[in-house]
């Protein structure tokens, strides 16, 4: 995971294949939610996502949402990852975008 800040904005850019193993990492944007920043995860270079990271992502979300009062949008969702949100019924409680660029838009 790689991680870029810009004035209350934090980038997360995650990669390769995303599971229970993976989560821990994700939970440094916790941090970020805690410090007052909206959180942009960019799922560009994730390869497949399992029903257990889904979950985390959800609660991270429902996290920075509720307690923050911030916001948490996903980038670069690949089909695959995309038809998981979609026959999760998941992509209607999160803000997709297509780059970063359109999310800081629709952020600040």
């Amino acid at each position: 995971i790689s991680k870029t800040e810009k004035s209350d904005l934090v980038t997360f850019r995650l990669k390769g294949p995303f599971g229970a193993s993976e989560v821990q990492d994700s939970r440094n944007a916790v941090h970020a939610y805690q410090s007052g920043y909206s959180v942009v995860l960019d799922l560009a270079g994730v390869t497949q996502i399992d029903g257990f990271a889904l979950a985390s992502l959800v609660r991270l979300h429902q996290r920075i949402v509720t307690e923050a009062k911030k916001r948490l949008v996903l980038i670069g969702v690949n089909p695959a990852v995309s038809r998981l949100l979609e026959v999760t019924a998941m992509a209607r409680v999160f803000s997709i975008f297509t780059n970063e660029e359109e999310a800081v838009k629709c952020l600040t």
